[in-house]
C-alpha cells in the first residue's frame, strides 16, 4: 500500500483502526506545544531581530548595489524592500533620490524600440509590491509620484493586436507603442 491509498483509506475507511489513524494523523498536524510567555515572548523578538536584522544586511551589502549597477548612476538613498525587481529588455533607467521600489516589481523594455525605452524616475517615488512597469518608448514619473501595489504601466501591450501577427510570432507595430508621462505630485 503506498502513501496515497494509505491516506484515503484512512480518511474515508470505516474501521476503528481506519478512524483512529486519521485522528491521529490530524492531532500531529495541528499540533503545538503550550505557550510559555516567558520563554516564547522573547524568542518571538529575537526572532524579529534576526530576520530583520539578515533582511538589513541582504538590501545593504547585496540587493541595493546589484540593483544600483542596472542604473545610469546609482540613485541616493535607494531603499529597496522584499528583494530586488526584475528588469527585462534594454530598458535604461534613471532614477532620483529617495526612491522607495518594491523589490516584487517588474521593469520591462520593448525589446524592438530603437533608441532604447527609458524610465526616469524622479525624487521621492514610491512604487508598490507587484507592479509591472512596461516601457514602450519612455515612461516618466515625476518627483513625489505614489505608484499603487499591482499597478500596470503598459507602454506596449508586448504582442501584436492581430490575431495572425501574434501566431507568426512577430513583435509589437509601432503605433501600439507610447509614452506615459505622471507628472509632478500625482
Amino acid at each position: 500500500m503506498n502513501a496515497t491509498s494509505l491516506r484515503q483509506w484512512a480518511k474515508t475507511g470505516d474501521s476503528a483502526t481506519a478512524r483512529m489513524l486519521w485522528r491521529a494523523a490530524k492531532a500531529l498536524r495541528y499540533g503545538s506545544v503550550p505557550c510559555i510567555p516567558a520563554i516564547h515572548g522573547p524568542l518571538y523578538a529575537l526572532n524579529g531581530a534576526l530576520k530583520n536584522g539578515f533582511g538589513f544586511i541582504v538590501r545593504t551589502v547585496w540587493t541595493t548595489p546589484l540593483f544600483q549597477s542596472r542604473l545610469e548612476q546609482p540613485a541616493e538613498r535607494l531603499y529597496l524592500y522584499g528583494g530586488m525587481p526584475l528588469v527585462l529588455g534594454p530598458v535604461k533607467i534613471s532614477m532620483g533620490s529617495d526612491v522607495r521600489l518594491s523589490g516584487h516589481t517588474t521593469i520591462s523594455g520593448k525589446p524592438t524600440s530603437h533608441p532604447a525605452p527609458r524610465l526616469e524616475i524622479g525624487n521621492n517615488v514610491g512604487i508598490g509590491w507587484q507592479t509591472t512597469i512596461a516601457v514602450g518608448s519612455r515612461i516618466v514619473l515625476g518627483d513625489n509620484v505614489r505608484i499603487a501595489g499591482r499597478a500596470f504601466l503598459a507602454g506596449y501591450p508586448g504582442h501584436p493586436l492581430d490575431a495572425a501577427d501574434r501566431a507568426a510570432g512577430k513583435p509589437c507595430t509601432s503605433n501600439q507603442t507610447g509614452d506615459i508621462i505622471l507628472e509632478k505630485d500625482v
